[in-house]
């Protein structure tokens, strides 16, 4: 579904329009965390295929054109909308069909009312990008995440800079006009403050509009330096929700169950296509953590957390070497690079796995969410074959081989986080890197 802009206020118009008939192909939604730095998210921008042999996605100056008489096509929303119907089971025992993401209606009752826009969005954005016609009656529609607007418009434009809190920061961007009343930012996200997530924060910042901390910044720029500063997270989720979070994903609880080989489950059935790898992620094992908070380059600039190497059968810098994690960002403060230093160490300091595995279309999931895998890809079982008769009694297992391993991958409820997801619309399938929990 697009939004498009009017031709005399710029303003987005208030109801969806549905072109999902004219899609050709949806291409994939990719999300990703840690990918271009600790915490922070990334989306990787896409493009929709759309038939356009009756010219409807022709410039805004064609009068067969959808944006005719109204605004550019640049900065259109665009909101994608996906499910599946699974069997679950019910707490009256029943199995019954359910529509995932749960809660989404889809209008299973009544045909004639307009509830197919549940909770099963997964992704909103903009077009952004060249636009160009073919020969072939198509056109390929770039799109590209919300935090768009904040990486196209200079820190130092914003009004009411000083010593502010990073909360106060992102308030003064929600809030931000053209000098003449218009809010810049807020019709991005339907046009309220209720699409704005913003934690409380209490440090302050000296962001004035000539001071060298915003020369050559984006607006995005200062927001991610400053959720570094914080120990949190900045990010527009897939409904269109601004985000300043915490880093830390408090629930403990399991979004969804995935099942492969060698596994059984009649609630969630058989969803692991391939696991693509699976191991210790070595090369993000980190036993020191240097944060550096000050300008000066001594000492007492730092904060370092870090193991004491030993020569020892299980000490970690012994067995893989020191390495370093280095963050340098002089708007830290003392206590705050403090607590980041002990929740990096903690996380890094200790030897986890990863998995990389294709999934049956599960579009409800994002980055972060945790999930439970159940796999067992070895062939042979304990005291079963090998050749009993000949070489052990039924007496003795002493000669009886161990079930084969080699390169076999055995999971039992294995709980992980998603730190990269992409939905395939095409091919309905659903691409997982997950860290151990």
């Amino acid at each position: 579904s697009i939004k498009r802009r009017s031709n005399v206020t710029g303003l987005f118009e208030s109801t969806w329009q549905d072109i999902s008939r004219h899609i050709k192909k949806w291409g994939k939604i990719k999300y990703e965390i840690d990918a271009t730095g600790l915490h922070r998210f990334r989306f990787a921008n896409n493009q929709i295929v759309v038939d356009n042999s009756e010219g409807l996605f022709n410039p805004e100056d064609d009068d067969a054109s959808l944006w005719y008489q109204n605004g550019v096509q640049q900065r259109s929303l665009l909101k994608l909308e996906s499910g599946f119907v699974a069997q679950t089971l019910g707490a009256d025992g029943i199995w019954d069909n359910t529509e995932f993401p749960l809660n989404a209606n889809w209008d299973t009752v009544n045909w004639d009312e307009a509830n197919w826009d549940g909770v099963n969005t997964i992704f909103t954005g903009m077009i952004y990008g060249d636009i160009n016609l073919s020969d072939n009656n198509e056109v390929a529609l770039k799109i590209a995440p919300l935090t768009q607007i904040f990486r196209d418009y200079a820190a130092t434009n914003l009004s009411g800079l000083g010593s502010l809190t990073a909360e106060q920061f992102m308030q003064k961007v929600r809030d931000h006009t053209d000098g003449s009343g218009n809010l810049i930012f807020r019709p991005f996200f339907s046009d309220t403050t209720t699409n704005w997530n913003i934690a409380s924060t209490t440090n302050n910042y000296i962001l004035t509009a000539g001071s060298e901390a915003l020369r050559d910044q984006t607006v995005w720029d200062v927001m991610e330096r400053l959720a570094e500063a914080e120990n949190k997270t900045v990010f527009v989720d897939k409904d269109g929700v601004f985000n300043f979070s915490s880093r830390d994903v408090a629930t403990t609880v399991v979004s969804y169950e995935f099942y492969g080989v060698g596994s059984h489950n009649t609630q969630y059935g058989h969803t692991i296509k391939e696991i693509r790898s699976y191991g210790q992620a070595i090369s993000k094992l980190y036993n020191r953590v240097e944060i550096k908070y000050s300008e000066a380059d001594t000492l007492t600039s730092l904060q370092v957390r870090e193991s004491t190497l030993a020569v020892s059968s299980d000490n970690i810098p012994w067995l893989f070497g020191q390495k370093t994690l280095q963050i340098e960002n002089v708007w830290i403060n003392t206590a705050t690079a403090n607590s980041i230093a002990d929740s990096l160490f903690n996380e890094f300091s200790s030897l986890k796995k990863e998995i990389s595995f294709i999934a049956s279309f599960v579009p409800h999931l994002t980055i972060r969410d945790r999930l439970s895998i159940t796999y067992d890809s070895s062939p042979f079982r304990n005291e079963s074959l090998w050749d009993r008769n000949y070489w052990g009694t039924a007496s003795s297992n002493a000669l009886i081989w161990d079930a084969s391993k080699g390169d076999a991958i055995r999971l039992l409820n294995k709980e992980m986080k998603i730190i990269s997801i992409e939905h395939d619309l095409d091919r309905f399938e659903t691409n997982i890197a997950a860290r151990e929990a």
